[in-house]
């Protein structure tokens, strides 16, 4: 009962409980979705198609469906302002004290909870000094991009944020996912690492979706170079290295001209499967027809992949021209 207690005292960890919830309430929904009957059509389907990709195509089907059942049940309610409210009540403190322009501040707790219950602040929320009187800052404006450490109370703010945008980003990033012969394939948005004699080089897959299947012998696969960077860089996408360590990549959609290939087999399934290398820590390795590794180290959430490669399209589209210096500095006013 304790741990159970513990597991749902978040407001995220009750969000999975109650997916999971849910899922089993309405499993007869699932079910009957997808029943029997549908074997043969799929089957039909699987014929004309082949096998990797009309499989994962009933996987992002039941997802899909799944995602309804939990949208039918309304779990996101508990990550509304109520539920919000009584979280804040157990975990925030009493006269919380931080730091505003170098000034020493007091942030009464009835305040900061007003703060992050609110739905329409958008960033921008007047906070009363409770340790001078008359005192008012914008709690948004002065903390530009996170609240994080006001709300840690101790805990690394850092670590804390990095593991929630790691979470948005990637949909996967680590090897447990991948039970007994499974192993990642190469495709969209999969984000791999190499070398360059000994640097580390980070390589995004930009190939599209319905190019990653059917691969004969050969198929050259394009990729678009990640800048490793550091954690005060401007960067787009965070990860965990095949080692555990934190790693801040840079995107350059600008750079499409950078594109490289490196040409890849596909196996009897009609993909590229990496293949796992045992060692301190497991690791799932491609290996080009060059022989040269390439280790797997995230795959990016569809959406995101898609959005990222649509800013390297975009860029690569644009029309070039030659026009008067005066229109140019004018519309870039």
């Amino acid at each position: 009962m304790e741990e159970f207690a513990t597991l749902t005292s978040g407001l995220v960890s009750n969000v999975a409980v109650a997916s999971l919830a849910a899922m089993r309430a309405d499993a007869h929904r699932l079910l009957t979705r997808f029943n029997g009957n549908l074997d043969r059509p799929f089957l039909s389907h699987r014929f004309y198609e082949g096998g990797p990709e009309s499989e994962e195509l009933v996987v992002r089907l039941v997802a899909d469906e799944i995602k309804s059942l939990l949208d039918s049940a309304d779990v996101r309610r508990w990550l509304e302002s109520k539920a919000i409210m009584h979280w804040a009540e157990q975990h925030i403190i009493d006269d919380v004290e931080v730091k505003v322009k170098k000034n020493d501040v007091v942030i009464a707790k009835a305040e900061l909870i007003r703060a992050v219950a609110g739905d329409d602040h958008r960033g921008s929320f007047e906070i009363t000094n409770q340790a001078k009187a008359g005192h008012k800052f914008n709690l948004g404006r002065e903390y530009k991009e996170t609240i994080t450490g006001i709300l840690a109370a101790g805990e690394s703010a850092e670590s804390l944020d990095y593991d929630f945008a790691r979470l948005t980003c990637l949909a996967r990033n680590d090897p447990s996912p991948f039970p007994g012969d499974r192993t990642p394939i190469l495709t969209e948005g999969t984000i791999v690492r190499g070398r360059r004699g000994q640097q580390k080089v980070y390589l995004l897959c930009s190939m599209p979706l319905c190019d990653t299947v059917r691969v004969g012998t050969e198929r050259p696969f394009p990729f678009i170079p990640l800048k490793s960077v550091s954690a005060i860089d401007r960067y787009d996408l965070v990860a965990l290295s095949p080692e555990g360590d934190r790693l801040y990549l840079a995107f350059g959609a600008g750079r499409h001209y950078d594109t490289v290939r490196h040409t890849f087999a596909g196996d009897a399934g009609g993909v590229v499967r990496s293949k796992r290398r045992s060692g301190k820590v497991e690791q799932f390795v491609f290996f080009d027809t060059d022989g040269k590794p390439w280790v797997w180290v995230a795959e990016l959430r569809f959406q995101h992949a898609h959005r990222k490669l649509n800013d390297l399209g975009a860029a690569a589209s644009r029309v070039g021209l030659d026009e008067a210096y005066i229109l140019r500095v004018a519309s870039q006013r």
